[in-house]
């Protein structure tokens, strides 16, 4: 497939933040031809969806929001062990940077920002920037969840973090076939499911669920997805919902994440498609009275 990575983020630590989820999905009303199908879109071919994804990708590089979020840390034992709610402002931009502000009544309470490379973690309350490296340990011990810096990028942009998939292998099925509809994470008004090897993770698999948005002439739009590895196991679910329109793109302004250990949901108060964002964005200058420690593993 032509460039489709992975990696998400989730929220924690004092203030807590973050999440391994946001929002944004981009389709542009003028319209790509993938997303205008016309027809049942469980006629749609394997090719036709994955231009879908790739077309979303293009159309929105970039969002900025501001975001209501409810964490959730759950048990080994399935129970819930700590639920959370938080404000965050939102910057995110393809393919794997972002930032996130945990929001108080007095400022901000707590920063994860990422550049793809290198991750930086805000504590004011200990007078510390935490810096490391961007991968899944550091991420997850910055926000709670093991995840790569395109998955949070990605999943904040409202698109599903697909890896690179081996398209020659790729099916679909329709939502419809009995059976699927307890068996997949279909989310709302799913119509057919892509389903695609990884072309990087031997015996990864992944599964995207497409429908109509109520908006725009209804256009196509992702609505959910979901990665299982060679084990059968899901290690990251999203569900993209509630989608409105914004300018020239639809965009959900509702979405649910699970990966192991933690669940989060987003809802999106304001959003913007594509703004021009500064490199400076996405790290962090240590204040004057602040201290820098390596963010451990």
């Amino acid at each position: 497939m032509r460039a489709l990575t992975p990696k998400l983020g989730r929220a924690t630590r004092g203030t807590a933040i973050l999440g391994a989820s946001l929002v944004v999905a981009g389709c542009a009303l003028g319209g790509s031809p993938a997303r205008q199908m016309y027809g049942r879109l469980d006629a749609a071919s394997a090719e036709s969806l994955v231009e879908v994804l790739q077309e979303q990708r293009e159309d929105v590089r970039a969002v900025r929001g501001v975001a209501k979020m409810r964490i959730t840390q759950v048990a080994h034992a399935g129970r819930d062990e700590e639920s959370f709610s938080t404000t965050q402002a939102v910057l995110a931009r393809g393919p794997d940077a972002f930032r996130l502000d945990t929001l108080s009544a007095f400022g901000v309470s707590y920063t994860a920002v990422s550049d793809g490379e290198k991750l930086a973690v805000l504590a004011p309350d200990e007078g510390t920037i935490y810096r490391g490296r961007a991968a899944p340990e550091t991420i997850a011990n910055a926000t709670g969840v093991a995840a790569g810096p395109a998955d949070v990028s990605r999943v904040l942009l409202g698109q599903p973090p697909m890896p690179d998939i081996d398209e020659r292998l790729a099916w679909v099925s329709s939502a419809h076939d009995g059976g699927t509809e307890n068996a997949r994470p279909g989310g709302e008004g799913t119509e057919v499911f892509l389903h695609a090897p990884s072309a990087s993770v031997p015996g990864e698999t992944v599964l995207v669920g497409f429908a109509r948005a109520p908006v725009a002439g209804g256009v196509a739009v992702p609505v959910s997805f979901e990665r299982i590895d060679a084990r059968g196991r899901a290690k990251l679910r999203a569900r993209f919902g509630e989608h409105q329109q914004f300018g020239e793109h639809v965009l959900p302004t509702r979405i649910d994440v699970s990966a192991p250990g933690s669940r989060v949901s987003l809802t999106y108060r304001d959003l913007e498609a594509n703004p021009d964002l500064e490199e400076s964005n996405f790290s962090l200058e240590t204040p004057p009275g602040m201290r820098d420690l390596p963010l451990g593993r």
